[in-house]
């Protein structure tokens, strides 16, 4: 009766950390409040434009590129976007409609993340 007793608790300890592995490997889902940390696929671009649109409940900035035809970008900021205004830490606050930005942003689960905004006029 010992043995069958030890041989369960054995067999629960084994599965118990096996499940336990699994949990630490399974990816976890993205945190859109915060930018996500920089990996070797991630791929930085930038724009110069012109902000159309501000929603500051949603931290969202529509800006037209000043080159060529292409559309406009949506922007998300985060809690983790850098604003700089003439070499000053900023805000969201300091960026209004008709604001000319030049920004980095990630492409990352369908959206535009937002990394650095310096406002340029």
């Amino acid at each position: 009766m010992r043995y069958i007793m030890t041989t369960a608790l054995g067999a629960l300890l084994v599965a118990g950390l096996s499940l336990s592995a699994a949990r630490s490997e399974a990816p976890s889902p993205p945190n859109i409040g915060q930018a996500p940390a920089r990996g070797p696929q991630d791929h930085i671009q930038e724009l110069r434009g012109t902000v159309q649109a501000v929603d500051r409940e949603t931290k969202v900035l529509r800006v037209t590129h000043d080159a060529g035809n292409a559309p406009d970008t949506t922007l998300l900021m985060s809690d983790d976007t850098e604003v700089q205004v003439q070499g000053r830490p900023g805000s969201l606050a300091d960026i209004q409609q008709g604001t000319r930005i030049r920004a980095s942003y990630q492409p990352r689960y369908g959206l535009n993340l937002a990394r650095s905004i310096e406002v340029t006029g």
